[in-house]
């Protein structure tokens, strides 16, 4: 279940998580998809609700013609 202030409801909120990273100490990687909510002060929100110490939060700016859900993209 996504934080109060993520960018869109559960249906669209997908974590993907692995354990193989080359770290001895607890880390994660993530990678936060969004169509046109990426950007300066998006990103700096996302942040302080993601990114405690040692997770690290890869942001990218999809565009709407290149997502598809339910057999239809978002453009």
């Amino acid at each position: 279940m996504p934080q109060k202030g993520a960018p869109l409801p559960p249906p669209h909120l997908i974590l993907c998580t692995t354990d193989q990273l080359p770290e001895r100490d607890p880390c994660a990687l993530c990678s936060l998809h969004s169509i046109g909510k990426i950007g300066g002060s998006h990103n700096k929100q996302y942040s302080k609700l993601l990114s405690p110490d040692r997770i690290y939060i890869n942001f990218v700016d999809m565009d709407a013609a290149n997502v598809d859900w339910n057999n239809t993209t978002f453009d």
